[in-house]
């Protein structure tokens, strides 16, 4: 027996998954676009520490500042998709890591002279996470910067929303 259903809604229900649809977070991996930059996250890991070789040749290690924190590490290619150049100051106050409720946490400084400490040996994973995001850049149109970012968060801070704010303000779902 088939069941008739009025035309009207069916288009009504069809509308209502569309606008659901739009208006649901973005799944992680997906491109996000501002005015100017489109930016996604094909990669992240939550770490003990982050070890690399600097420009300078020499061996530096990166842990988190306080006991049972962990390193948030987020990989972000970031596309000038529109503007003829986007000139961008990464930094502590540029980039956030949003967690769960109001809980906001500033980008990590992974540089020599930040947070990182020089070591004499080679550490393990040497450069897995590298190179990162971080200075003063100017991005001109077409162009794109893959790095990784780097957060100090709890250990049951993992999933949330990333606010990159500089040069344009893009949300990404993580």
């Amino acid at each position: 027996m088939w069941l008739r259903i009025p035309f009207a809604w069916l288009v009504l229900a069809f509308l209502a998954l569309a606008v659901a649809a739009s208006c649901g977070g973005s799944r992680p991996g997906e491109w996000k676009f501002g005015d100017s930059l489109a930016i996604r996250s094909p990669e992240k890991a939550t770490v003990t520490e982050v070890a690399y070789t600097g420009e300078d040749g020499k061996h530096y290690v990166l842990r988190p500042s306080q006991d049972g924190n962990r390193l948030l590490l987020v990989r972000l290619i970031v596309t000038n998709s529109r503007a003829a150049q986007v000139s961008m100051r990464v930094g502590p106050d540029s980039v956030t890591f949003l967690g769960k409720g109001l809980s906001e946490f500033a980008s990590v400084d992974p540089l020599p002279g930040g947070r990182a400490q020089e070591v004499e040996e080679t550490p393990s994973e040497e450069n897995r996470y590298a190179p990162f995001i971080w200075g003063s850049f100017d991005l001109v149109q077409g162009y794109q910067v893959d790095g990784w970012m780097v957060f100090e968060v709890p250990p049951t801070e993992t999933a949330g929303r990333l606010r990159w704010d500089t040069g344009d303000t893009v949300y990404l779902d993580l």
